[in-house]
């Protein structure tokens, strides 16, 4: 299941909405659903929206989908979140990195956090501050929680995993 948020032509690309992306690159729109209280409400493992969500996207795997689907050309991709809680990062995670930044691989995780201001949609303009001199870029992978956790058992921890956003 790939959940996305996303705007429509239709309204003039004005109206943040959640629904499903297709493998076929089309989009359902879940807006007829039972409406989540919050955005982040959305991505609540256990919330009664995600659950209606699944149920659909079950049906439109058998071909039954009640929702509509609306045309790629028509959608305008949003990021997940539009002001996520709160970014922690890790730094030097992987060899590669590290040999290119001419630094040693460090004992312990690197831990940074990004503001929830540096989140863009996709295909979005990145703005930089002025007097930006050196800028790196890079790919994130994000890792979204989908429930409240903590010190859990390494074993259990992907249970609190909703999916992943690049």
């Amino acid at each position: 299941m790939r959940i996305t948020r996303f705007t429509h032509a239709e309204d003039g690309h004005a109206t943040p909405r959640i629904g499903l992306r297709l493998g076929s690159g089309s989009f359902v729109d879940a807006s007829s659903l039972t409406p989540p209280s919050s955005a982040h409400e959305c991505y609540d493992v256990d919330g009664s929206f995600l659950l209606e969500l699944k149920a659909e996207s079950e049906r439109l795997d058998q071909g039954r989908g009640t929702l509509p689907t609306l045309d790629p050309g028509e959608v305008r991709l949003l990021s997940p979140l539009e002001r996520p809680g709160k970014g922690i990062c890790i730094g030097l995670n992987y060899r590669d990195h590290a040999l290119e930044s001419e630094m040693e691989l460090p004992e312990e995780p690197l831990v940074f956090s990004k503001f929830s201001t540096s989140i863009t949609d996709p295909g979005a303009r990145i703005r930089l501050p002025d007097g930006s001199r050196e800028v790196d870029y890079e790919a994130e992978l994000g890792v979204v929680i989908g429930r409240r956790t903590f010190q859990c058992a390494p074993e259990d921890a992907l249970d609190s995993v909703l999916g992943l956003s690049l």
